[in-house]
């Protein structure tokens, strides 16, 4: 078999080419072009993203967690602020009738 260079041109393509005898079998290789290359060097980025995001999904059973442990503090805590919150809509529902 005979040598293969790698041949670069301006346009950023990249292409093999085989030098071959005329009773060899032509191999060929498809020329990459610089779009994809693009897409094949973003895919570390795009692990690193994935990676990060299973960590915030840890970070957040983790929470979970905490969540399961402290239910009754939390549910008390939310029905006090539900209270406040439709203590002041009815405030304001007052003070609009009042001022018509």
């Amino acid at each position: 078999m005979k040598k293969t260079h790698l041949k670069v041109d301006a346009s950023g393509f990249r292409e093999y080419q085989n030098k071959i005898s005329s009773t060899e079998t032509v191999t060929s290789f498809s020329v990459i072009p610089p779009s994809i290359l693009n897409k094949l060097i973003s895919i570390p980025f795009i692990c690193s993203a994935i990676s990060y995001s299973l960590y915030g999904f840890q970070k957040r059973f983790k929470r979970q967690n905490l969540i399961e442990k402290n239910k009754e503090k939390i549910k008390y805590s939310y029905m006090i602020l539900r209270m406040i919150t439709y203590f002041n809509q009815i405030i304001e529902i007052y003070t609009n009738i009042s001022n018509t």
